[in-house]
């Protein structure tokens, strides 16, 4: 009886204490989350990923140094080749300044491509004169989203001149600080407005 006793006591022991071994406080499970849940494995990778993107649109107005050749020879023959190297300086104001150098040559080179024996250098300014008139990247976004079925609200739009760009390029809505400014650029393009709410001081 005294073995039984004995016996019980201990596997309770062990039971009890397997137990407290297996308790886990909030603070490890909060480190647990953190450290294996996919959404927060994601979300710690948005600051890499958003300085990743700073560094891209830094890149775009970083100066191009190319240089490309191409050729072609077939039965020992050189039919063409072309060579033109070059340097491309992105300029705040949209223009692209150029320097260049080609150098082409071959018993059938197109036309085109002709140059001087010696090569052509140029130096040239690039000016986008068209560039954004018809649509741009911005509006394209908004297209895109809304054939996709999404409403596109920006906020918080406060200038009555930005409040009137969104409105031109057709978003579903706004959110501002100033409904006032929104109703009165809304008013000049003659659409239906919702009943004006008092506000009281």
């Amino acid at each position: 009886m005294r073995f039984r006793i004995l016996l019980l006591l201990l596997l309770s022991a062990v039971n009890a204490y397997s137990q407290d071994s297996l308790r886990m406080t909030l603070p490890d499970y909060y480190r647990l989350i953190l450290q294996y849940h996919p959404l927060a494995r994601q979300a710690a990778n948005l600051p890499e990923m958003a300085r990743k993107e700073i560094r891209t649109a830094r890149g775009a107005f970083d100066p191009v140094l190319k240089s490309v050749y191409e050729e072609k020879k077939f039965d020992r023959k050189n039919y063409w080749s072309m060579w033109e190297s070059g340097l491309v300086v992105p300029v705040w104001t949209g223009a692209d300044l150029k320097v260049a150098y080609d150098q082409n040559n071959g018993r059938f080179l197109d036309d085109q491509f002709l140059v001087p024996e010696d090569g052509l250098s140029y130096f040239g300014i690039s000016v986008p004169l068209g560039q954004g008139l018809l649509i741009d990247q911005r509006r394209a976004s908004l297209r895109q989203a809304q054939q996709l079925g999404l409403k596109v609200i920006p906020w918080t739009v406060n200038e009555p001149a930005d409040m009137a760009r969104l409105i031109d390029w057709g978003v579903d809505g706004l959110i501002t600080d100033y409904p006032d400014r929104l109703r009165a650029a809304l008013a000049r393009r003659g659409a239906p407005l919702p009943a004006a709410t008092p506000v009281e001081p």
